[in-house]
């Protein structure tokens, strides 16, 4: 049986690996496409989050496509963009507003965001993403690749960091959470601690 590894860590740098026992489905990701209604996707997430098989089985079962960009070239992503009338941008939280000011500079302003944020470590949005008219969906990744909380459309509509749980592999610790409710899908709400 093949396996999946994914890095233990968002350290770049560290050799440690996480083994998975298949490649784990990235649901939350096709189901945030889905609400987005995306129809054009750019993704700025780095190669070693391992989002690549995911993100291309979601746009595959939703007939999207999607741009791989990045970061260390904004000004090409930004071209892309515009010229492939991108309105969905895939990209980690910490990177949202050096994105937004980049395509901003082309004239590029996507109606629809999803945010990745690293293990526990939740940022707020950028003042541009809280606009009435643009929909930002977010997950918290406990390592890259495997995320461990998620929004539904409810959650999504309220741009704020309250996420749901996610099942994960049995090899990844979960993350520090606490409840704050529920939701009106019917789901608890949790945020990280």
């Amino acid at each position: 049986m093949l396996h999946h590894y994914a890095p233990a860590s968002f350290d770049k740098d560290a050799t440690d690996v996480v083994v998975l026992s298949d490649r784990p489905e990235w649901s939350s990701g096709t189901r945030a496409l889905r609400v987005l209604k995306s129809v054009v996707v750019l993704t700025l997430v780095p190669l070693f989050w391992q989002l690549l098989p995911g993100l291309h089985g979601a746009c595959r079962v939703l007939k999207v496509p999607f741009f791989l960009g990045s970061m260390g070239n904004l000004t090409l992503a930004a071209v892309v963009a515009a010229e492939a009338a991108v309105d969905t941008v895939m990209a980690e939280a910490c990177d949202a507003q050096q994105i937004i000011d980049a395509l901003k500079l082309h004239g590029v302003a996507p109606r629809a965001w999803v945010l990745l944020h690293r293990g526990g470590e939740v940022r707020p949005l950028p003042m541009a993403l809280l606009a009435p008219y643009i929909q930002v969906a977010q997950e918290v990744h406990a390592i890259p690749g495997v995320a461990c909380l998620a929004q539904c459309e409810v959650l999504i509509a309220r741009k704020e960091a309250l996420f749901h749980t996610v099942p994960m592999p049995a090899a990844v610790e979960p993350l520090a959470t606490e409840a704050t409710g529920t939701c009106t899908c019917g789901e608890t709400i949790y945020r990280c601690v």
